[in-house]
């Protein structure tokens, strides 16, 4: 299913991203989990759910041994995503002594075909059969990302579990640090000659800046520039913003993904 939220950001349930409507490459992945606590709230839209329902519907349910601090983890992570997404309101709030709610205040609608926005219907009359549209600008999009991140970045993830029975998101792709942006590690996605790591640095902070990312505790940069734009020429860029699950297991929660295919620095 394909929900829009305050008409600013896609949320598709069947490959676990969050989209921002403005800028298709400007994406977050979701762990399995985390997509699942989401959707569950957005079926609940308007209502108040306990902490216990929730983990119990979200973890239990499917196999996985409920945590509260993992749910509170994850519901502030959302958030966190929401506002770097643009969406200035808080779309999940805190229901003291209960749980949380995704309030009536923020608009949720269900896109069920091609071009098409309906208003999401009460939780009790959500249909349960999945809805599909089509759409040839997203699948030329969805193509081109395939191929670049396979061919070009060759950057993949894996799902695992770890002790507590909650998916975890791998990097298996060879890294290069080459700095610090405050607390924050950029690491780049192929060998970077070491006159060319103040440029790609600069690259970096430029697109950070423009997509208003401040460093976060536990996160890290991953970044691929194309030979044009580290010569001042407009070219392709990747940035992914992840937050670190492990550091010592390398392992992620989640990662802001960027890719502009004109980009160009001011200079």
């Amino acid at each position: 299913m394909h929900y829009t939220i305050h008409k600013i950001i896609e949320f598709n349930t069947d490959d676990f991203t969050l989209e921002r409507l403005s800028e298709p490459f400007a994406s977050v992945t979701l762990t399995v989990t985390m997509s699942r606590l989401l959707q569950f709230l957005i079926e609940h839209h308007g209502n108040n759910v306990t902490k216990d329902e929730i983990l119990s519907q979200v973890w239990e349910t499917h196999g996985l041994r409920a945590s509260t601090h993992s749910m509170n983890k994850y519901i502030s992570e959302l958030r966190q995503m929401f506002r770097t997404l643009g969406v200035s309101e808080e779309v999940i709030v805190t229901i003291p002594r209960v749980g949380f709610s995704i309030p009536e205040t923020v608009m949720v609608s269900l896109l069920v075909s091609k071009g098409g926005l309906d208003d999401l219907p009460a939780p009790e009359s959500i249909p349960k059969g999945k809805s599909y549209y089509f759409n040839n600008y997203r699948v030329i999009l969805l193509i081109a990302m395939v191929v670049f991140f396979l061919g070009a970045l060759i950057y993949t993830f894996y799902t695992d579990t770890n002790d507590g029975g909650e998916d975890i998101y791998t990097t298996a792709q060879e890294t290069y640090p080459i700095g610090m942006i405050d607390a924050c590690p950029v690491v780049a996605l192929k060998p970077i000659a070491e006159n060319l790591k103040p440029r790609n640095m600069e690259i970096t902070r430029d697109i950070l800046k423009r997509l208003s990312i401040t460093c976060e505790a536990e996160s890290l940069y991953y970044v691929r520039f194309s030979d044009d734009v580290i010569y001042h020429q407009p070219g392709r860029v990747f940035l992914a913003d992840c937050s670190i699950r492990d550091r010592k297991a390398g392992s992620l929660s989640s990662c802001y993904n960027y890719y502009g295919t004109d980009y160009e620095t001011n200079d």
